[in-house]
């Protein structure tokens, strides 16, 4: 089990972590509760649009929603799909970087 936070926006609060495989999801911080783990139980909430790559799948994030639930997103193969399905789209690399500004991050 590794589960690491790689940066923060401590303006927005967004977080962004990877963890080796999607049963670790469960563990991280959401918008009202901090981290299940050490050293995460010092991160106390992380904001909406918060980010978790899975190491051992590619392409596969999870993205923490205003409704306080890790929603499974994959990321676009450019392939030209118009979405993952349901309400949510493909999150791309610039979607994820969009979250970060080079000036706020840890």
């Amino acid at each position: 089990m590794a589960i690491s936070l790689l940066r923060k926006n401590y303006e927005t609060q967004a977080c962004q972590f990877v963890v080796d495989n999607e049963s670790e999801v469960a563990l991280l911080p959401t918008l009202t509760t901090a981290g299940q783990i050490d050293p995460l139980k010092r991160v106390y909430a992380c904001g909406m649009g918060s980010i978790a790559k899975i190491t051992g799948a590619d392409g596969v994030y999870y993205v923490l929603t205003g409704e306080n639930k890790w929603v499974k997103k994959t990321v676009s193969g450019g392939g030209g799909s118009s979405g993952g399905g349901g309400d949510y789209d493909y999150v791309t690399p610039d979607d994820i970087d969009d979250l970060f500004p080079a000036e706020t991050n840890v």
